[in-house]
């Protein structure tokens, strides 16, 4: 290890490590809403970003893979107000006040600060992996039974719709993203799906081709 902290688990995982190019902790950089449907990323974001969305109902999200006049947009099938998120790396210009009050600050040799328990706007990473991992299931369920916001990360998904008619007899959906799932105001569970469904039913997409990333987190304000 350089310059900073590393924190270990029960099992002698590393949780937590300053020292991993300033990329080991995730703040809040930007926020806001949209309603849902089929909306573009907002203005001071895009694709390139670590572009994350709650849903606070029953729902499915993901990119669209249609555009509407070259731009990219996102599907979403709960189509009132939801809420975004622009993840960062914790940085100095990101998080204000972290000299300030009490906690704990780590700062890197350069006097970069890559750690702060003061911000109120941190990212909890719950779930990550691609999407190539469900193999042979169409779908992965993550229990969260929790009424804190998850948000999850909306590049790399992929969703795309089409009715019956030329040049194919069947309708078809494909769907690469999530699916919060509610009871009251709890979420109690989003499941990751890799799926193909047409008229004849579903059809299991393999592993081969689902490198792109998926990743759920906590957001803790």
């Amino acid at each position: 290890m350089g310059y900073g902290l590393r924190v270990l688990n029960a099992d002698n995982k590393v949780i937590l490590n300053t020292d991993d190019g300033g990329l080991s902790t995730l703040v809040k950089a930007a926020s806001g809403g949209v309603t849902g449907g089929n909306f573009g990323y907002p203005s001071g974001t895009s694709s390139s970003d670590l572009f994350l969305v709650h849903l606070p109902g029953d729902g499915f999200i993901a990119q669209n893979m249609t555009t509407v006049a070259g731009s990219e947009s996102i599907y979403s099938s709960y189509t009132s107000a939801i809420t975004w998120i622009k993840g960062a790396a914790t940085t100095t210009g990101i998080v204000s006040g972290y000299n300030t009050g009490y906690g704990l600050k780590i700062t890197d040799s350069a006097g970069n600060l890559t750690f702060s328990s003061e911000t109120s706007d941190a990212l909890e990473i719950v779930a990550v992996g691609t999407y190539g991992s469900l193999d042979n299931s169409p779908s992965l369920s993550y229990t969260i039974n929790s009424t804190t916001e998850h948000y999850v990360l909306i590049p790399g998904s992929a969703y795309f719709s089409y009715a019956a008619g030329f040049p194919v007899n069947s309708s078809g959906t494909f769907k690469q993203g999530y699916e919060f799932h509610y009871s009251g105001s709890t979420c109690t569970s989003i499941e990751i799906h890799r799926s193909f469904v047409n008229s004849s039913g579903a059809v299991v997409i393999g592993s081969s081709s689902g490198a792109a990333t998926y990743m759920i987190v906590k957001y803790r304000s």
